[in-house]
């Protein structure tokens, strides 16, 4: 559940699942003027549980049945195929590539895949179910 935070353009999920650990979720800009809502980070502390699963059906759910956003993107980085997939099997799709967009800690730097989901979209998909 989200708790009440002061501000709604901010809001983080978590969950703690029995044998499959925790995680969280951040989500930004839920007050955006463009409507565009921003996923910043989903975390598990056990990837491949269906955690992080859970975490994002939960965030889709909040930001296209409690806000007015029309589109919620995320980035991830290129080599994170597992997210990827996890992203695309929710409905989010590719919008291109951000070469060279994070500078890590040791000064190397990474691309970032741009992904989002429409509000029609998501409503398609739960007509569908």
């Amino acid at each position: 559940m989200p708790p009440r935070w002061p501000s709604p353009a901010l809001t983080i999920f978590w969950r703690r699942r029995p044998r499959a650990g925790r995680g969280f979720l951040l989500l930004q800009r839920l007050d955006d003027p463009d409507l565009c809502a921003h996923l910043r980070r989903i975390a598990v502390a056990q990837p491949g549980e269906g955690l992080g699963t859970v975490l994002l059906e939960a965030a889709l759910t909040h930001v296209f049945g409690t806000t007015h956003a029309h589109r919620f993107q995320l980035h991830v980085y290129v080599d994170n195929e597992r997210a990827r997939r996890v992203y695309a099997r929710a409905g989010f799709i590719e919008d291109g590539i951000l070469r060279d967009a994070r500078r890590m800690p040791d000064g190397v730097f990474k691309s970032t895949r741009v992904m989002s989901i429409l509000r029609p979209e998501w409503e398609a998909m739960q007509r569908q179910t």
